[in-house]
């Protein structure tokens, strides 16, 4: 250790943080995006939910808020969005007519395989969430 750091470590005990690692983040207090996400509302086209509704069914459409939990939230509780409902194709046909109803609306989707990932790129701030939950046979 010399120059700087080794200055840094005899005048505070501690170890200094290599410069290459980005600054470390405090667990305790809430995401920015977070708090971007709650805050947003975009209002969806008038019949919009219908449309998804005929496509996919009553099973395949989430709209109560106490059934979208478990899909706003990531693993790790740091990122948390809101979406007006959550939609479950069953086949690659209704995922296609979702997708072709959402872009003829100008309605954004979040895409949600199993909501494992761990950096909050499929939390909703607002889009409607497209679950692939109900796809769960493999075709060859």
């Amino acid at each position: 250790m010399t120059g700087c750091a080794a200055r840094r470590k005899r005048t505070t005990g501690e170890t200094p943080r290599p410069t290459w690692l980005p600054p470390e983040r405090s667990r305790s207090k809430s995401c920015p995006m977070t708090e971007i996400a709650q805050t947003k509302s975009i209002p969806l086209p008038d019949g919009f939910l219908n449309i998804l509704e005929a496509i996919v069914g009553a099973a395949g459409m989430i709209t109560d808020p106490a059934n979208m939990e478990v899909y706003l939230e990531e693993q790790r509780g740091l990122f948390r969005g809101v979406t007006p409902c959550v939609v479950r194709p069953a086949s690659t046909e209704e995922v296609s007519q979702v997708l072709t109803a959402c872009y003829e609306a100008g309605v954004a989707i979040v895409p949600q395989g199993g909501n494992t990932g761990l950096c909050g790129g499929a939390v909703a701030s607002s889009e409607i969430i497209v679950s692939l939950s109900r796809m769960n046979n493999v075709r060859a």
